[in-house]
């Protein structure tokens, strides 16, 4: 990770701008503060960064985790109130141009750098940012990987506990303990689906009891190192092999696995993202003499990093998807079917773009 060369980077779209604040504002830190820190844990709410083409000043509460030394990073000062912590940015706002990410800071400290502080102005530059967290570097590929994996690991010890009666709530707690005992924790609340509740995409675990014939579905992930995973996969638990319910949802896993094949073919350096979904939604479709037809209703795609669903919304494998996709993004790739009343089919991966077709992670 080179802190350096994303600061000249993100310099190099932003030259009107003299210093780039990021504040966390909340108890819940901006991502974009780990992006242009590396840190990893300890950074709570009022911390601050006043990023310079040259360095960066590190601004904290005196009871969080101080960084180790570090030659382009450095810790300035420590804070005890919310009042002194005002005081000290108030000397960063003097006459200077400011760059916010509009995205997260609230319109309060705007404010007070514009008005109180007498910043010449202050200019929202979070799309400069999401422009660079949309393509990732070797070492973020590497951090979503391994968080991919673990999630995988999990998915499938879960899966092997699981018996008849047992809610959808309480598989919940088994993989979450699991995430946390492993990881950094959840990257997003999991969505634990069985039988006809596998037909809501954004279903979330009720006591709905597990029955036999049903499909499970686990669409959950974790972070690791501050990286997310975001990954879905479908069960058919201990199936009637002659039912209609089987056959039906058997036919639509063989559709969404293939449509998945598919959105990875397709998708790679230069095409739009609107474009790769449109194909799979097309093949998904037309299969099987149109059967599964207007049963694919979300995007195929979104992109993964510091979030679940990192910034770049521009690019993703969506209808709304408008510019070319670029080398080392990072998507998820999660077609499917869903059957009101019977139940739902998704599988989910990550994906890296390249230039000639994506690979699995």
């Amino acid at each position: 990770m080179n802190i350096k060369n994303r600061v000249e980077k993100l310099f190099s779209l932003i030259s009107n701008v003299e210093v780039v604040v990021i504040i966390n504002a909340s108890f819940e830190p901006d991502p974009n503060f780990y992006y242009f820190t590396g840190f990893e844990k300890g950074i709570y709410e009022n911390a601050a960064l006043f990023i310079f083409r040259d360095h960066i000043d590190y601004i904290a509460n005196i009871l969080d985790k101080k960084p180790k030394p570090n030659d382009f990073i450095v810790y300035k000062k420590s804070f005890t109130s919310k009042q002194e912590f005002k005081e000290i940015i108030k000397e960063y706002g003097k006459n200077a141009l400011i760059g916010v990410n509009g995205e997260y800071l609230p319109f309060l400290y705007v404010n007070l750098f514009k008005k109180d502080f007498g910043a010449r102005d202050v200019i929202d530059i979070s799309s400069y940012i999401n422009e660079l967290r949309v393509v990732k570097d070797e070492d973020e590929i590497e951090k979503i990987k391994r968080a991919s994996d673990l999630m995988k690991e999990i998915i499938e010890e879960v899966y092997k506990e699981i018996n008849v009666g047992m809610t959808e709530k309480e598989v919940e707690s088994k993989i979450i303990n699991l995430i946390n005992e492993r990881s950094d924790g959840p990257s997003f609340e999991p969505i634990i689906s069985f039988g006809a509740n596998a037909a809501i995409p954004h279903h979330l675990p009720d006591n709905t009891k597990l029955k036999e014939n049903e499909v499970v579905l686990f669409d959950v992930g974790l972070k690791y190192e501050n990286y997310c995973s975001d990954v879905t996969r479908t069960f058919f638990f201990k199936p009637d092999k002659n039912s209609k319910e089987y056959k039906l949802l058997s036919e639509a896993y063989e559709v969404v696995e293939e449509a998945q094949k598919l959105g990875l073919e397709k998708a790679k350096e230069g095409v739009k993202g609107k474009e790769v979904y449109s194909e799979v939604l097309n093949f998904i479709d037309n299969a099987k003499g149109g059967k599964f037809k207007g049963k694919f209703i979300h995007s195929l795609g979104h992109s993964v990093g510091l979030e679940v669903h990192d910034p770049g919304i521009e690019y993703y494998l969506a209808p709304y998807g408008e510019k070319p996709l670029k080398e080392n993004m990072v998507f998820s790739d999660e077609p499917g079917i869903y059957i009101e009343g019977i139940g739902g089919i998704r599988i989910e991966d990550e994906i890296v773009i390249k230039k000639d077709k994506s690979i699995f992670l």
